[in-house]
């Protein structure tokens, strides 16, 4: 059990790192072209600079709560109790491993809701979300069961690795994870997006033609260009770029084309 533990606590550790470095580091930037004080007051953009702040220290929370939870159910009888359930149920280890972790993590996850509930407020202070309570409960369990089934995978794959080469651990593991990443970002945007919402074709020709020139001016080839039903959880305008090579799309917000103007839409 050691041995589990120690191997959780090194993926763990690492992933905290790498995520509270990007929340730090990747502080919102504007481009040179762009004027955040052409569109908003003063005091519209240091509320926005405290929001985002406050949203950070959300994360790292929620995130250094998550691990030492995690860390702690393992040690735990709980843990243990659960790893004998699956080892009676289950002949092949790698499925025990998958299903503990899997099921560990969720229960944390259940475990952190007052924690989600805190963050899902504080949107709704902010005025960023509409999301019913139903549907942030709905989005909270699935978005739960993804995640609990993405980390059951990468830990049973870190532990199997650990037990056939464990003087190749680091480096193997490594590897594996940066390709299950990628794997994620062909997969994400055709699979696991539609759960959550609801996606269409953009339907404005000429808008489309000048988004696509603006990527094209960046060496950026992109197969498709949806409009989602963004409105049924947020007030606010946004846009994004998910997928990588023949997957890879930019997915407007339907508040987006409802509420700015074109060249708003385009410096987005």
């Amino acid at each position: 059990m050691k041995k589990r533990i120690l191997v959780i606590t090194a993926i763990l550790l690492t992933y905290f790192i790498i995520y509270a470095a990007y929340l730090v580091l990747e502080t919102p930037k504007t481009s040179a072209n762009f004027e955040l004080s052409e569109y908003f007051t003063t005091q519209k953009i240091l509320a926005g600079k405290k929001y985002y702040n406050e949203r950070v220290l959300l994360n790292l929370i929620f995130k250094t709560v998550f691990i030492a939870c995690v860390i702690i159910i393992y040690k735990t009888r709980l843990g243990k109790s659960i790893y004998n359930f699956f080892t009676k149920k289950i002949k092949y280890s790698f499925l025990r491993n998958f299903f503990h972790a899997m099921t560990i993590v969720y229960l944390t996850g259940i475990i952190l809701l007052p924690i989600s509930l805190v963050s899902y407020f504080h949107l709704k202070y902010y005025k960023v979300i509409i999301t019913p309570l139903g549907l942030f409960f709905t989005d909270f369990l699935i978005g739960r069961l993804l995640y609990s089934i993405g980390y059951g995978l990468i830990i049973a794959i870190a532990l199997f690795i650990y037990n056939k080469w464990k003087k190749h651990f680091a480096l193997i593991t490594t590897t594996i994870v940066f390709t299950l990443a990628v794997i994620m970002m062909v997969v994400y945007p055709v699979f696991i997006t539609p759960i959550f919402n609801k996606y269409k074709p953009l339907k404005n020709p000429k808008l489309e033609a000048q988004i696509r020139a603006l990527c094209k001016k960046d060496g950026i080839t992109v197969s498709r260009l949806y409009v989602m039903d963004a409105s049924r959880r947020t007030r606010g305008g946004n846009a994004y770029v998910s997928g990588i090579g023949p997957t890879k799309e930019i997915v407007l917000y339907d508040t987006l084309l409802k509420d700015y103007t074109k060249r708003e839409i385009l410096s987005i």
